[in-house]
């Protein structure tokens, strides 16, 4: 994930380590050991040097970042290993965390945090009654006050953000392994670990159109609005990141990658020339 201005691009895994990257030099600045895998990060936007990461032990650190220097500061936050995180851009101080089914909002201070609400599960179905519930992605919606997460088994729910309350839900055809919201808060891409690339209207709940893609086999494969939400940015498991044009929903280009290995992550710069 690329830093607020572009310049340093943070990387982690089951290595256990935390990597910055400088993007100008495509070298490494800093490498932090961790104690087990790191699983998500996150920069807090207004910053620009503070790095939040979510572990496979149910911890989440925060990572100051020098020139020559990182400090580091966290603590127990879940039950089950932080897969998601997500801050809030209008108040840099609140925080999302997902963590299977838990679904946590923070309040970040001088180094210090408070948990505000633990958000309700989804309503189980007849076709997700006897599935886990899984959050696959966090999204803070910048035209309504409110916080939108995807579920493997259980679709997409919108929560209200002042009672921290459901307000609506809809389920998908397939398993969501991630998702991406378009600028303007009007549909969402999600990536269907059976099928391909779906989107689907946040107005209506109904599916727009499909973009297929060869699936292999079953992974967490990314899905990313770019360019003002004009492109979508997909990975695969066939060694390839592809790129679509929203408006003729044509395949744009094909990246292809050294063997074939599954591309499980993607990020996009805003800042000056756009970098993926």
């Amino acid at each position: 994930t690329f830093n607020t201005d572009g310049t340093q691009l943070a990387t982690a895994g089951f290595d256990n380590r935390v990597c910055l990257w400088s993007v100008e030099m495509g070298k490494p600045l800093h490498s932090i050991h961790a104690d087990v895998p790191i699983l998500s990060l996150v920069w807090l936007p207004k910053t620009g040097n503070i790095l939040l990461c979510g572990a496979q032990d149910g911890s989440i650190a925060s990572l100051k970042i020098g020139q020559d220097f990182v400090d580091a500061t966290g603590g127990w936050a879940h039950w089950c290993p932080v897969e998601r995180l997500a801050v809030e851009d209008a108040h840099a101080g609140r925080v999302a965390s997902g963590a299977h089914d838990e679904l946590y909002i923070w309040a970040v201070g001088q180094g210090e945090w408070a948990r505000l609400a633990a958000l309700p599960r989804p309503t189980d179905t007849l076709t997700s009654k006897d599935r886990n519930v899984i959050v696959t992605s966090i999204h803070w919606m910048s035209t309504e006050q409110t916080l939108l997460a995807t579920y493997m088994f259980h679709g997409v729910v919108l929560y209200d953000t002042a009672s921290w309350s459901i307000i609506c839900a809809f389920n998908v055809n397939g398993v969501i392994a991630d998702a991406s919201l378009r600028p303007g808060d009007t549909e969402i891409a999600l990536s269907n670990a059976s099928l391909g690339f779906d989107i689907y209207s946040l107005k209506s709940g109904s599916p727009q159109y499909f973009l297929p893609t060869e699936v292999k086999h079953r992974r967490a494969i990314p899905v990313l609005f770019n360019h003002g939400g004009n492109t979508l940015v997909g990975g695969s498991t066939t060694g390839e990141v592809f790129v679509w044009e929203i408006n003729t929903r044509r395949r744009h280009q094909t990246l292809h990658l050294l063997g074939k290995l599954s591309v499980i992550a993607t990020d996009t710069s805003h800042a000056g020339p756009q970098i993926t």
